[in-house]
């Protein structure tokens, strides 16, 4: 189990396929009441000199890595294995974070000890056109109902997970399904999402986010490595406390053809199901 409680070294890592909103999340880390270690930034299809010069003026580390192949998950794997903090938080390249967001973080680990390798935090959507946070889907009234209502009944956990069902969790069919505690009330979960995750560096040291040459966006990534750190003892939690505004915009969702992301959910079902067959 991790049993390094100093966090003083903060890596974040941040997969990019268009620096359009990059200056947002960068211009936020500036003002970080805990300034991190390092930012790594994993930039494909657009020259990564653009990040760059946008970080240029950080007074902290920055690393600027040109990824050539490979999808999602393979940029999330590189940052990985490139950092060097003892914590490690994901966020997406369209997030705008408080300015106490890394020191939550920080104080979130150091509460929850060494059982806790992750601590995933909520996003609200943000609308720059008129500087209004807008409601997220997690926040919709039917989707609030559904999980409190329906979800119990239908999508029950699987039989090993039982403690996670009031966040988010895997199905006995190895379905991911979020509970009624998601996005208002902490409570034992899986990652929520990668725009807003953190990890203990020791506790993830030797695991990787799935890699498949059909994957590109890879759904339910997050929740495979959480799988992986259940299956080696450790506990993961979701906090509301330490958000991040996602910005809205078009491409938001990511939309893939639909055969394309039934392909994906299948892929990380057998994913899921391969993982607890090795560790029966």
């Amino acid at each position: 189990m991790s049993s390094n409680l100093d966090f003083g070294k903060v890596s974040i890592i941040i997969p990019t396929v268009n620096e359009h909103y990059l200056s947002y999340i960068i211009s936020s880390l500036k003002k970080q009441t805990k300034k991190p270690y390092e930012l790594i930034i994993i930039s494909k299809g657009f020259d990564p000199k653009l990040a760059e010069g946008l970080c240029s003026k950080l007074d902290f580390k920055y690393t600027v890595i040109e990824q050539r192949k490979g999808g999602f998950t393979q940029a999330l794997n590189i940052g990985k294995s490139e950092a060097k903090g003892n914590l490690l938080i994901f966020a997406d390249d369209d997030i705008i974070a408080p300015p106490d967001w890394v020191e939550k973080y920080i104080k979130l680990h150091e509460f929850y000890g060494s059982i806790v390798a992750c601590i995933s935090g909520r996003e609200q959507y943000y609308d720059l056109s008129t500087a209004t946070i807008k409601y997220s889907p997690d926040e919709k009234m039917r989707v609030q109902l559904y999980r409190k209502m329906i979800r119990p009944l239908f999508d029950r956990p699987h039989h090993l997970l039982k403690m996670y069902k009031l966040g988010v969790y895997l199905t006995n069919n190895f379905d991911i399904s979020v509970g009624k505690n998601i996005p208002y009330k902490q409570c034992f979960s899986f990652p929520l999402r990668g725009a807003n995750m953190s990890f203990k560096q020791d506790s993830i040291s030797g695991l990787k986010f799935p890699e498949h040459p059909l994957l590109k966006r890879a759904p339910g990534n997050e929740q495979h490595l959480g799988l992986q750190l259940f299956l080696k003892g450790y506990q993961m939690v979701y906090s509301p406390e330490n958000p991040v505004l996602h910005i809205m915009h078009e491409s938001l969702s990511r939309p893939q053809k639909k055969i394309e992301i039934t392909n994906e959910f299948e892929i990380m079902r057998s994913l899921f199901s391969k993982l607890l067959q090795e560790n029966k």
